[in-house]
C-alpha cells in the first residue's frame, strides 16, 4: 500500500470515531434526536416521555441533562432542551412545572396525526378541522396561528404558528398558548 493511501485510510478512520456529545447541549439541523426523544410524537401532553406537568429535576434525570433557564420572570422560566442553528426544543415553567412545549425548525417530530414543521396549513386544518384561525400578530398575511383546543378557559392545547409561506414553523402544546412569546401574565 503506497504511504499516501494508507495515511487517507487513517484520517476517514479518525474522522468516523467522533466522541458522542449530549444530544442536548447541540444538534445539528435535521439530525434525528437522540434517545429518549427519538422518535416521539407531540401531542398536547407532551414530547414523548417528556410531559406537561413534570417538574424540571425530572425532566433533566429523564434527558440526562443538567438544564438552565435561558429566561427567568419571577416563577416562570425558559429552558432551551435542543438547538441547533435554525431548530429547537423549548420549555416555558411556572414553579417547577413544565406547562409548554415547543419546536422549531425541523427535527423530524410529528403529531400522532403526522403534522410538522413544514406541513402545509390545509394539512393542519385537515387533520384538526375544528382548529381556530387566528391573525398573526407579528407576521403578514397569509401567516397565520392555530390554535386546537382541549381547555379555551386555561389556553390548554397545541399551537401551530403558519409562515408566509403557508406552511408550520412552530408547534407548542400544553398550557399558556396564548402567551406564546415566553414569560407573561398567566391566564
Amino acid at each position: 500500500m503506497r504511504p499516501m493511501t494508507i495515511i487517507v485510510a487513517l484520517c476517514l478512520a479518525a474522522c468516523a470515531q467522533t466522541p458522542e456529545e449530549p444530544w442536548d447541549t447541540y444538534i445539528a439541523d435535521g439530525e434525528a434526536l437522540r434517545a429518549p426523544l427519538a422518535g416521539a410524537q407531540l401531542s398536547v401532553n407532551g414530547l414523548g416521555p417528556l410531559r406537561v406537568g413534570a417538574r424540571i429535576e425530572d425532566v433533566n434525570a429523564l434527558l440526562n441533562a443538567d438544564l438552565e433557564a435561558v429566561a427567568t420572570d419571577g416563577d416562570c422560566q425558559e429552558w432551551s432542551v435542543a438547538h441547533a442553528p435554525s431548530a429547537s426544543i423549548d420549555l416555558l415553567s411556572r414553579g417547577s412545572r413544565v406547562v409548554r412545549i415547543s419546536t422549531f425548525g425541523d427535527l423530524g417530530i410529528r403529531t400522532p396525526e403526522g403534522i410538522g414543521i413544514g406541513s402545509t396549513a390545509a394539512e393542519v386544518r385537515a387533520a384538526y378541522p375544528n382548529a381556530e384561525r387566528v391573525e398573526a400578530e407579528y407576521y403578514d398575511e397569509p401567516a397565520h396561528e392555530l390554535y386546537v383546543w382541549r381547555d379555551t378557559d386555561n389556553w390548554i392545547g397545541m399551537f401551530f404558528r403558519i409562515n408566509e409561506q403557508e406552511r408550520v414553523a412552530e408547534m407548542s402544546v400544553g398550557g399558556e398558548l396564548k402567551n406564546i412569546e415566553g414569560c407573561a401574565p398567566s391566564p
